[in-house]
Order: C-alpha cells, then structure tokens, then sequence
C-alpha cells in the first residue's frame, strides 16, 4: 500500500493519494466494495482538485488516502480533539484545500465491519455519535460554504448528509430525541422549511433553540442527487415536509422490513453452504 500510494504522489506532485479497499464483514468473512467503483475507475491515475471531480465530496475518511505531511503543516490541518467523527472535518478541510489530488482505483485495504465493541458498532445506542455527528456536519457545511464551492460539490455532500443523517435517525428510539435530530436535520437540511416549521406546535422549542446554520448553505435537500435509492427519497420528502412523526413510523418499518430481509439472506447463504 505504502509503496503504490507514496510513488503515485511523487509521480503526480500530488498532496492527497485516494484509493479503494475492500469492505470485510467481521462476522461471516464476506468481502465486498463501497466506493463507486465507476467512478473510481473513470479517476484512475488521474489529478484533480474539488471542483474538477466534485463527486469526492460523497466520500468521507482519511484511512483510504495519503497525505503528504508538508500539505499538512502549511494548511495546519488536524483533527478536532474530543469528538466522535473528527475524520470529518480533517477530510473537508483538506479536499477544499488541496490542489493536486491522486487517485489509485487499486483495492489497498481491508475495513473491517460489524466488529463488536467498535465505535461504530455502538452509533446506535449513543446520543453522543449523534451529537458530534451533527456538529461536524455543521462544521463541514461552514468549510464548504466558507471555500465557495459550487452546487456540484454541495450536490455530492447533500447525497453524503443524507445517508448518514438517515442512519443515525433510524437508530434512535426515544421519541424526545428523535423528534429533537429531525429538526437539527431539517435546519441544515433545509432552511427554509424549517423556518416554516417553526410555527408548529412540536419544533417551537427546537426553533429557540437551534439557531440556523452559518454560511448560508444551500437547500441540500431540495438539490437532485445521484445515486439517491427510495429510502433516501421517502426520508428526504418527508423531512422537507417537516412530518415527525410520519417519518418516526415509516423509519420503524424500514427497520422491520431491514431485518427480515437480513435474516432470509442469512439463511439463504447458509443452505447454499449446504
């Protein structure tokens, strides 16, 4: 991994070196991919900045790239101290500043999933996931909005806000709080709608509460996104209509639905094991 990352960046002058990996189910040793393997082939040893390849913007982490550490110290990146997600910020910071990006379509790395007792194993159960969730959300939106990107990149981060906001909604279980995280959602998400929200009887407290974002970021959830499945649809529409408690309903049977068709795939690989 090393060696391939480390010759493409001296090959390429390139600040950041992004490459693929392999997703590993810690559980049955299922192997499988994440990144869009398309567009991953298309950027193939190719270099670019944000703006020329906006789609970046879908793809947090910074265990898939290399940094050159000079890069690091002019633009005194580092992580937030003290919260859950600080890869957010560090990766948001460094794609806006960054001018010379690399990427390798190579599979260099295995991450491991469903392994037990680690963080992300545990979002569901935690306030604090969702919490520092949300403020590095919010960090990320006044970095973007801060840099000027434009709507390309704000339409491949809104596809990234809302997979993610979608999994932490779906894990919380409190009424209180879920109601609370959807109005957080719907004020990043979408301005506009929140301020009409406002008036409603159940957001009055949030809307006290919870002052509008900074920056001045875009209607994420009114922008057209790639790769948007129904779930993602159904969650986004709701949300822009600032329904709670429908949305509360149909995230429970999304859950449902979620782990019987878990189950018949699990049996379904066991009989085909014999």
């Amino acid at each position: 991994m090393l060696e391939k990352t480390v010759a493409k960046a001296d090959e390429a002058g390139a600040q950041i070196v992004v490459f693929d990996y392999w997703l590993y189910f810690d559980g049955t040793g299922d192997t499988g991919t994440y990144r869009d393997q398309a567009l991953y082939e298309r950027l193939n040893g190719s270099v670019f900045d944000l703006a020329a390849a906006p789609e970046m913007a879908r793809f947090i982490g910074v265990w898939d790239r290399l940094f050159r550490r000079d890069f690091i110290e002019e633009n005194g990146l580092r992580y937030i101290e003290g919260r859950i997600y600080e890869d957010v910020s560090f990766c948001v910071e460094s794609l806006v500043r960054a001018e010379r990006i690399a990427l390798l379509s190579d599979h260099l790395y295995y991450y491991r999933r469903d392994v037990a007792g680690s963080i992300t194993q545990n979002e569901g159960a935690s306030r604090r996931h969702k919490e520092d969730f949300l403020f590095m959300q919010a960090f990320a939106q006044r970095c973007y909005a801060q840099a000027g990107v434009g709507d390309e990149v704000w339409r491949s981060y809104a596809w990234y806000f809302v997979e993610y906001a979608l999994m932490h909604q779906r894990q919380i279980h409190d009424y209180e709080f879920f109601r609370e995280f959807f109005y957080r959602i719907l004020l990043m998400a979408s301005p506009s709608a929140a301020r009409r929200a406002a008036a409603r009887t159940w957001a009055a407290g949030y809307a006290g509460a919870y002052p509008p974002p900074e920056g001045n970021p875009p209607e994420l959830f009114s922008m057209g996104q790639v790769r948007t499945n129904p779930e993602q649809a159904v969650y986004r529409w709701l949300v822009r209509g600032a329904h709670p408690a429908a949305t509360c309903g149909y995230l429970k049977a999304m859950n449902v639905a979620r782990r019987l068709a878990s189950a018949v795939l699990w049996r379904a690989k066991r009989l085909m094991k014999g």
